[in-house]
């Protein structure tokens, strides 16, 4: 056994896995109470986990415990990674991944829920500096000529641009809209995905920078994270986003 009698091998006598009663043969999981778990019931129990509710991954932590309920430690990533599949360990972090999302979004409502208490009985406007503050970030994200600040929207493959206003005539970068002069051939050859990519690279690329310029914004105007993520939910950034642009922006101290 590793880990003192805990882990994915069985020690000394066989003994029937707890879920289906057969003897485990090959591999199997092995909590710190001796409790076996066959590879296959192993299998199950993490695919379980890896799509449960949110309500179960909160109460376990994303994390396997023995069925028994015998209060040993939970399974490692490592002693799974032992018996179980790629996919199910994947799936598992994925579940992972959308328990931490949802804490941080829990944290952040909690905080900005106690900065509008304070404000309200401060008699501060919260809505309208949200408002202003939201416009400003919609602002900050619109594809723009960095010249004239003319908007622009479409997109035929070729990442090497010409500002659409009359007596413009701007040559930018469709990734990060660097001002090229007149030609930018020369430097999206260099930038991003290169001069031609297809719509999802594009996208990639534009994320890319909407994040950086929303952190910009919120850093300059000392947004703390509980009204930097209002602000995002409201411009429909998922939850991808927000933790990472949220994840470099302080939180306010109460």
């Amino acid at each position: 056994a590793r880990g003192g009698g805990r882990g994915a091998e069985a020690q000394g006598a066989p003994q029937e896995c707890i879920v289906c009663f057969e003897m485990p043969a090959g591999r199997r999981l092995m909590c710190r109470r001796a409790h076996v778990l066959c590879r296959t019931c192993a299998h199950g129990c993490v695919r379980e986990l890896g799509q449960a509710t949110m309500a179960r991954l909160e109460a376990s932590g994303g994390r396997l415990a023995c069925p028994m309920g015998c209060g040993a430690p939970p399974f490692t990533t490592r002693e799974l990674a032992l018996v179980v599949d790629e996919d199910d360990l994947e799936a598992l972090e994925r579940a992972r991944a959308r328990l931490r999302e949802a804490r941080l979004v829990r944290d952040m409502n909690a905080q900005f829920e106690h900065r509008l208490k304070r404000a309200l009985e401060s008699g501060e406007d919260v809505e309208d500096s949200l408002v202003a503050l939201t416009n400003a970030a919609a602002e900050a994200v619109t594809p723009k000529c960095p010249r004239c600040g003319t908007p622009w929207l479409d997109f035929d493959g070729c990442t090497a641009l010409i500002c659409p206003s009359a007596g413009c005539g701007c040559g930018f970068c469709a990734y990060c809209e660097a001002d090229c002069g007149e030609d930018a051939h020369a430097h999206v050859a260099t930038c991003g995905a290169g001069t031609f990519c297809d719509e999802a690279q594009f996208k990639a690329e534009r994320r890319k920078l909407d994040k950086r310029r929303l952190r910009d914004l919120f850093r300059s105007r000392g947004v703390d994270a509980a009204t930097a993520e209002v602000v995002l939910l409201r411009l429909g950034r998922g939850a991808e986003d927000c933790a990472e642009v949220l994840a470099q922006i302080p939180r306010a101290a109460f």
